[in-house]
Formats: structure tokens, C-alpha cells, sequence
């Protein structure tokens, strides 16, 4: 049974950060690869900012990064572009599989306003890959699954345990977002 990463998200562009965040997490917690899953549409973003979805896709396909990380475009433009969505579609299709949701702090403090945020976690473990200062701030998974939280250097656990489980993954934080990016600050 493989072991797969997941980074969902509009990679509007995908940068340096993904893929440190994508190599961290397949040392940390023994992946077999990461799947960056390019998202048409991402409910929480201003569609106009978005590049179009073929255009992102490309750019991530042909960006500098390790054989490991795969990425896909796994929804049409008709589907939904729910995270829960996605990850049903995966775990229905690829039942030989187990996955683990890669995502940065600063989601960690907006997730309880994703579309069925509780089916994410009952449904997946997740890794949480520090930035800026998101991790100070409370959220949802400490609030309702502080039981669940493994230390970081059990992370690797998160591979053979059942959900809710869930870890920070410590690495150097990255200072550095699409949006950032696209307004050009390199950072």
C-alpha cells in the first residue's frame, strides 16, 4: 500500500515553498510520493486572480522539483472543487492507497470555515507545516482533537494510524506565497 502526500490548492503559481513543504513530508512521514492536486477553482479565492487552470497546471508539471511530487488536475471545471470532495473522489478510487492531507499553518487558521472540515479530519490524517505565525494563533484542531495530535517525532505514525489523527511537522518556516509572488516580491 502506498503511502501518498496530498497538497491541495490553486498553485497560482507553485513555488519553492511547495516543494520544501513536499520534501519535508515525504522524510518526516515516509511517503511513497506527494500528489500536488491543482485545484480549478478554489471556493475561498477571487476567481478573477486565478491564471487559468491549464496555465497553473503546466507551470507546476515543468517547475524544478523532485520525481517523487506528481502533479495533477484531478477536477473539471463542473465539479466541485470542495476539498471533501476531492478527497472522497481519492479514497473511493484508490482504495490501495492511504493518504495523509499536507497543509500550511495558515489554512490551519481558516479550516473551520472549509465545507465539511469534520469529514476532512475523520477522513484523512493531517500534517501541518509551519508559517509565519499561524501556529500561535488557537484553531480548530486543538479546540475538538487535541487527543488526536501526535508529537512531531512520531510523525511518521501518522502512516499507519486510522483518522483523526494529526502533527506539526517542524521544519524552517517559509516566508514566501503565491500571492507575493504574482505582485513581484520575491521573497
Amino acid at each position: 500500500m502506498a503511502t501518498i502526500g496530498l497538497v491541495g490548492g490553486s498553485f497560482n503559481p507553485a513555488h519553492y515553498g511547495h516543494i520544501e513543504i513536499s520534501k519535508q513530508a515525504k522524510t518526516q512521514l515516509k511517503l511513497d510520493e506527494v500528489w500536488w492536486i491543482v485545484t480549478p477553482q478554489n471556493p475561498i479565492k477571487d476567481r478573477k486572480s486565478l491564471a487559468p487552470a491549464k496555465e497553473r497546471l503546466e507551470f507546476a508539471i515543468n517547475l524544478d522539483k523532485p520525481d517523487f511530487i506528481k502533479v495533477k488536475l484531478l477536477e473539471k471545471n463542473k465539479e466541485s472543487n470542495y476539498s471533501i470532495d476531492l478527497i472522497n473522489k481519492l479514497l473511493e478510487e484508490n482504495q490501495n492507497h492511504k493518504f495523509i492531507w499536507l497543509m500550511g499553518a495558515d489554512n490551519l487558521a481558516i479550516f473551520h470555515s472549509w465545507r465539511n472540515w469534520q469529514q476532512i479530519v475523520e477522513s484523512v490524517n493531517i500534517a501541518i507545516f509551519p508559517r509565519n505565525n499561524d501556529l500561535a494563533k488557537q484553531n480548530i484542531l486543538q479546540e475538538n482533537y487535541s487527543d488526536y495530535l501526535l508529537e512531531s517525532d512520531k510523525a511518521s505514525l501518522l502512516r499507519e494510524k486510522s483518522p483523526p489523527y494529526w502533527c506539526i511537522i517542524p521544519m524552517e518556516k517559509i516566508n514566501i506565497s503565491a500571492t507575493e509572488i504574482r505582485n513581484g516580491h520575491n521573497t
